[in-house]
């Protein structure tokens, strides 16, 4: 069986861009088919063959820190199939510094919630449009 594994490392503290870059040069060296976007790495293969690396890579990437954080996501679709949506909707973030993407995404959270809270006609409107 084959999958599709996106996996987003990151480590919590002042030093995470070497620790991402070597985390994925470790994923480029597993021979799988690998996606990158700005907030995630994709892999495809076999079931059988990928598991394995993974719990080796990514036990080698959290090593000793106390704040990493790897999330993974599986899919049965294919890296091909998923790759034209990943690259539509993350591609515009590629230049983006992490925390724009954190302001942005903390301003489109805080508008769906002002729509919502209009929508109740509640008193919570007033602040989160402010924030947003």
């Amino acid at each position: 069986m084959n999958i599709s594994v996106e996996l987003t490392f990151t480590p919590l503290h002042d030093q995470y861009r070497d620790r991402i870059k070597n985390f994925i040069l470790d994923l480029r060296n597993g021979g799988f088919t690998i996606s990158e976007t700005p907030l995630s790495t994709q892999l495809y293969g076999s079931y059988d063959a990928l598991m394995p690396f993974l719990m080796k890579t990514i036990k080698t990437a959290l090593g000793n820190e106390e704040r990493e954080s790897c999330i993974l996501k599986f899919t049965t679709l294919t890296a091909v199939a998923m790759s034209p949506i990943f690259e539509s909707l993350f591609a515009q973030y590629a230049t983006y510094e992490p925390l724009d993407i954190t302001l942005e995404i903390t301003g489109v959270v805080f508008g769906l919630l002002s729509v919502w809270l209009a929508k109740k006609n509640h008193i919570g409107v007033f602040p989160t449009g402010m924030i947003s």
